[in-house]
């Protein structure tokens, strides 16, 4: 977790002396495995469970990744999201025992890619000057990611 201050652009505008206001976040780094472990239990729980705007998250981990590539290092944190997750999120389904170097399950295929493909095309809302990349682009980095993590560290991921 990190400590940032903020402050309302309305008090420039306004011209209002006031203090910035200093908030919890969730770090960079906590983000990137929050949403890689939740990819991962995206494509364990199957295409029925997925709800609307979940692509964002395959971009967001490729683009926090294209900026800090050494947070695949990082297996401390992914263990410590993991078991926070296995404490507060228990389901089945999730497999939070494989979101490991080794059994990390980031591409999705099937239905599961079909669905997260045709919601990343209805994402333009989010981007004003056009989708930054193509969803396969996406998952091209996507594939990386999960090889970094799963055969960086000595573990080859099993034969699909």
């Amino acid at each position: 977790y990190a400590n940032h201050s903020i402050r309302p652009i309305a008090l420039d505008v306004q011209d209002i002396g006031a203090d910035d206001c200093q908030v919890d976040v969730l770090g960079l780094e906590r983000t990137f495995f929050e949403k890689l472990t939740l990819l991962h239990e995206i494509n364990h729980r199957g295409h029925e469970k997925l709800t609307e705007r979940q692509s964002r998250h395959i971009y967001d981990l490729v683009s926090l990744h294209r900026s800090f590539p050494e947070l695949t290092k990082d297996l401390s944190l992914l263990e410590e999201v993991v078991s926070h997750k296995k404490k507060y999120f228990r389901r089945g389904a999730s497999r939070w025992g494989e979101a490991v170097p080794g059994s990390l399950y980031l591409v999705p295929d099937g239905l599961v890619r079909e669905r997260l493909e045709a919601d990343w095309e209805k994402m333009d809302d989010m981007f004003p000057d056009g989708r930054p990349m193509a969803f396969s682009q996406l998952l091209e980095e996507l594939a990386e990611i999960n090889r970094a993590i799963n055969e960086e560290f000595g573990v080859r991921q099993p034969p699909s």
